[in-house]
């Protein structure tokens, strides 16, 4: 049973692993496909004034109505959440700490720099270090598997894994919903022009 723990376990962080990069693969291709996207249509306006003007009014008005129901509250009110957040924070990383330090020890002594003369093992320190000063347990657990250093998961952990591993491909999903996304995956100047059609109407209608 110990044994099909540790597979599961192995199996999550490689999972999230590739989760987390294919996130920031397409975090990125959104963010390039917003100016350009918007550019776009920008340029769609200015050659159809009527529908520019349409747009602008709705757009402008969305927005009245926004900083119409924000509500004013005092700073110290703002901020109260956000320090009961951080006193959160601060305790969990104090916990997780610990359970960090020895697996982290493990890890120097096979990558340390004054230690080990090996560039790929050098960059796990560096990555190791990181990871350690970020209180990342997740990703200290996955360099112990390329280093072949024993760890043991807890029944937390791996529901942190799948939660992880739930909101990146949750945000993944989101990401290829945009129109962002579909516009610059458009096979041609036709469909292009359909989408930036469709984002007008979603934003006048």
């Amino acid at each position: 049973m110990k044994k099909l723990h540790q597979l599961e376990a192995r199996k999550l962080l490689k999972e999230l692993d590739y989760v987390k990069s294919d996130y920031e693969y397409k975090n990125e291709i959104v963010f390039e496909a917003d100016n350009s996207f918007m550019r776009s249509l920008n340029d769609f306006l200015e050659k159809n004034p009527v529908l520019k003007e349409m747009f602008e009014k709705k757009t402008n008005r969305r927005i009245d109505e926004l900083i119409r129901e924000l509500p004013f509250k005092s700073t110290e009110s703002v901020l109260d959440p956000v320090l009961e957040e951080c006193d959160k924070v601060a305790i969990t990383e104090s916990k997780v700490d610990e359970r960090i330090k020895s697996i982290y020890r493990s890890i120097v002594k096979k990558t340390h720099p004054d230690k080990i003369l090996d560039a790929r093992l050098n960059d796990l320190y560096i990555t190791a270090s990181s990871m350690y000063e970020s209180n990342d347990i997740m990703g200290i657990y996955s360099i112990c598997d390329q280093l072949g250093i024993s760890y043991d998961l807890s029944s937390e952990d791996i529901d942190s894994l799948k939660s992880q591993i739930v909101q990146a491909k949750e945000g993944i999903f989101f990401m290829e919903s945009t129109f962002s996304w579909k516009w610059h995956h458009a096979e041609d100047e036709g469909e292009k022009s359909r989408l930036l059609v469709e984002y007008i109407k979603s934003k006048i209608i």
